[in-house]
């Protein structure tokens, strides 16, 4: 049986407001590779252009006309996270196949079926992947920091023989639904807001279990609730059925969570974890400074999960989880 290898792609911030996760796993599914896990994550300019030039020192920009100003970069990567794709494949040379699949810089000159030619322009062509293992491991290092890059290369070697397994189907299903929603009920719904959120916990987690001294078959069960509870929400019609499916749920999650996170986690997370489950109880705690600190444990919350949160925050007292009578 041929070597499984890995590597990572990036879906950019422009691929996550177009909904184009699915598309863009779909085409690398029919390429042979497989999702090993992932990670939901703002991107940072200086970051993305050490990553680039491969150095800590990178040269400054150009000015040329196809090459974006910071202040730019910056409203971009604001606006949207990125979603670090960990995968896995048989192809003697991954890099060069992921490079293949993905297609030209320009989407006018990518060849038919590759993931680029649907994109917008140089700019907003929705994926980055690196060249080869070397480039690979340089480029994660870079994007997400040291210690969550050899987390996500051993999540991808120990997960790398699941190939289209129901394992690898349930990771790939769990990273969409890391994803924040960018339109329609989804988006300005608090317990599905914390539904994601709570998977990025799990996420952040699944990357650093000997850090936290976790179990990850209590991340396993965590990331079935979650799904479950996901599936009870979008059965429902309105606001609050939904809000009364998320509570039937919440006490165990968060307690899943709690015991995943031990001793050893900062308070913030421990904070965060416990915020979302307040703003669940009507009359209950208001600790949203909590859930937007969350992002400083790398767990991202989006300017419109922010907003929503904050609104749900004021909207959610005893009277208001019952439809109106008369």
């Amino acid at each position: 049986m041929s070597v499984v290898r890995w590597t990572f792609a990036v879906i950019t911030p422009d691929g996550i407001v177009t909904n184009a996760f699915d598309r863009i796993i779909d085409r690398l599914d029919d390429h042979g590779f497989w999702v090993c896990g992932g990670l939901v994550l703002e991107l940072d300019v200086d970051r993305m252009r050490r990553m680039y030039h491969h150095c800590d020192d990178p040269p400054e920009p150009t000015g040329n006309r196809d090459e974006l100003p910071v202040s730019v970069l910056e409203e971009i990567y604001a606006v949207a996270p990125a979603c670090v794709v960990m995968l896995a494949g048989r192809a003697e040379d991954l890099g060069a196949e992921l490079v293949g699949v993905k297609g030209d810089k320009r989407p006018t000159l990518a060849a038919p079926g590759s993931v680029r030619r649907s994109g917008h322009h140089l700019i907003f062509n929705t994926l980055h992947s690196p060249d080869d293992e070397q480039a690979a491991e340089i480029e994660l290092a870079y994007l997400v920091g040291a210690a969550p890059a050899e987390g996500l290369m051993a999540l991808a070697r120990s997960a790398g023989a699941d190939d289209g397994s129901t394992a690898a189907r349930h990771r790939r299903a769990s990273l969409a639904a890391s994803l924040p929603a960018m339109c329609g009920w989804e988006a300005l719904s608090y317990p599905m807001i914390a539904n994601r959120i709570r998977t990025r916990i799990v996420q952040r987690l699944a990357i650093a279990p000997a850090t936290f001294g976790i179990d990850v078959g209590v991340l396993d069960t965590a990331l079935g609730i979650l799904e479950a509870e996901r599936e009870a929400m979008r059965q429902q019609e309105l606001h609050h059925e939904r809000l009364l499916a998320a509570r039937e749920h919440d006490d165990q999650l968060t307690s899943l969570l709690l015991a995943a996170l031990g001793e050893s986690a900062g308070d913030g997370l421990r904070a965060g974890v416990t915020a979302l489950s307040q703003l669940m109880v009507p009359n209950g705690d208001r600790q949203v400074h909590a859930i937007v600190a969350l992002a400083d444990d790398g767990i991202y919350v989006s300017p419109l999960e922010r907003i929503a949160i904050d609104a749900h925050r004021y909207a959610i007292w005893a009277d208001d989880t019952a439809p109106a009578s008369g």
